[in-house]
């Protein structure tokens, strides 16, 4: 499951799913620095959190998602 609300992360993870959170562009970086607190959310909760255990890999941009998934050998390199 590819998804930038993590509600939806913490559903497809519990479902069973492989989770990959879009964070954003510019705010990996941020998460790193200060654990998502700086990152908007719609609702409360919902900030993007890439240290959440339902996220399985996180990316800036939907263009690295091919390397996440060459990584889980889903796809050739």
């Amino acid at each position: 499951m590819v998804e930038d609300s993590m509600k939806n992360i913490r559903a497809a993870k519990a479902l069973g799913m492989k989770t990959i959170l879009i964070m954003g562009k510019g705010r990996k970086q941020k998460a790193l620095n200060k654990h998502g607190l700086d990152a908007e959310a719609t609702k409360v909760g919902d900030a993007p959190d890439d240290c959440d255990p339902a996220v399985d890999a996180a990316v800036e941009t939907v263009a690295e998602i091919d390397s996440i998934l060459k990584e889980w050998k889903v796809l050739s390199a």
